[in-house]
């Protein structure tokens, strides 16, 4: 058999697979009731973002009663970051609206691994990354649970350069299944672009974060950006990235993790130690499509 058939048939039996799990898990009535949302969020170096988007984000969706925060402080190297944290978001961490996370192993931003492990830590079965510098607005967790309840979809930004395209929410079973964010990409540029290309071959459906309420950020120099990457501009570093992309795509790569994404231990709450280790082995999980 060739190369293009054995992959359309590859197509097919996910397509099957990916069916049956679905209608399982409508049938068990997961698609109907209410939806835990985590708006996951890393921080490197960003407090001042931080301040000015979280507790907004956090007020704008108090409507949505099963809403999460993850804060993953990715060694950040301001000592100030934990003492806002602990000083501000105190009575929402202990209400558990908020759960704050230290992953003190690292001196450099390695995106794929943050936003990976953030999803591993956390607890709702929709998860969105939301990045620091981005405001939500009034009813996103809303929005996303009306537009994701069919089991079949995912939500992305625009790539239009305002800062929005990293803001993608889908079901954790899809993140779990594509081994989410490749960690071969270390440095700043692409990873969000590289993760719904495998997103789309599984295939899930794209839709649109349109309403304009929910697409503003702050706006700041890609020197900041840069700033603990290993590259010294975002051309190099997105140059590197993109071969990563057409890599898994042209062998058609769905996981390129394995079980092995969003490892690490760090500090919840100020307190306990916990340990993410690789995911268990999972039936529908496999490199190839």
């Amino acid at each position: 058999m060739g190369s293009t058939s054995l992959y359309r048939l590859r197509q097919a039996k996910r397509r099957m697979s990916h069916s049956w799990r679905d209608s399982k898990l409508r049938l068990s009535g997961a698609y109907s009731r209410p939806q835990k949302i985590s708006l996951c969020t890393v921080v490197k170096n960003r407090l001042p973002h931080l301040q000015q988007t979280l507790i907004k984000n956090l007020t704008d969706n108090l409507d949505y009663p099963h809403l999460e925060i993850v804060i993953l402080n990715y060694n950040c190297p301001n000592p100030d970051t934990e003492t806002w944290v602990r000083n501000t978001l105190g009575p929402h961490i202990r209400a558990g609206r908020v759960n704050y996370y230290l992953y003190p192993d690292t001196q450099t931003y390695r995106g794929a691994h943050a936003k990976n492990l953030a999803f591993r830590l956390a607890k709702g079965n929709i998860l969105c990354n939301v990045d620091a510098d981005n405001f939500v607005g009034k009813g996103f967790a809303s929005f996303i649970s009306a537009h994701l309840d069919d089991g079949s979809s995912y939500l992305a930004g625009p790539r239009d350069g305002r800062g929005l395209a990293g803001r993608i929410a889908l079901r954790k079973e899809h993140f779990e299944l594509v081994g989410g964010y490749d960690e071969r990409i270390e440095d700043w540029g692409g990873d969000d672009h590289e993760f719904r290309s495998r997103l789309d071959r599984i295939p899930l459906t794209f839709r649109p974060v349109y309403q304009s309420r929910h697409l503003h950020a702050i706006q700041h120099s890609d020197e900041l950006r840069m700033t603990y990457s290993g590259h010294d501009d975002k051309w190099s570093s997105a140059s590197v990235n993109t071969r990563i992309l057409e890599d898994n795509l042209n062998r058609h790569i769905v996981n390129p993790n394995g079980q092995h994404f969003g490892v690490g231990r760090v500090k919840h709450n100020f307190e306990q130690w916990i340990e993410i280790d690789p995911m268990a082995a999972h039936a529908d999980i496999t490199s190839e499509l």
